[in-house]
């Protein structure tokens, strides 16, 4: 059951991001719609970024059906805990594309977003 106060944002990096993984990964609307529902239903999957102690940012591996890798071989996903009731999806990336994500850039998308 899900709780239509939270909503669920996205970032123009995100999208973006989507946008391009597509062209590979074609379920990745699919792969993303579970944990959407779960971020809707006060879920929060995943891990905290401990070096960014000013926002809440959780990463969180998201599998990726086109792959056949499960989890550890899908996507890693980013987001932000702005308000109880707001939640934006802040950058995602292949995990075989990309090892990491630098703090620098998850920072200037909140900064994006917060300004």
């Amino acid at each position: 059951m899900t709780n239509d106060n939270v909503e669920v944002r996205f970032s123009r990096q995100i999208l973006r991001e989507i946008k391009t993984l597509k062209r590979r990964f074609r379920h990745i609307d699919e792969d993303l719609k579970e944990t959407i529902t779960d971020l809707k239903a006060g879920k929060n999957p995943g891990d905290r970024l401990q070096d960014i102690e000013t926002y809440l940012v959780y990463k969180m591996r998201l599998k990726n059906r086109d792959a056949r890798r499960g989890k550890r071989g899908g996507y890693r996903l980013i987001y932000y805990v702005q308000t109880a009731a707001q939640i934006y999806l802040l950058t995602i990336y292949a995990k075989s594309d990309q090892e990491n994500i630098s703090t620098d850039i998850i920072q200037q998308i909140i900064d994006e977003i917060e300004n």
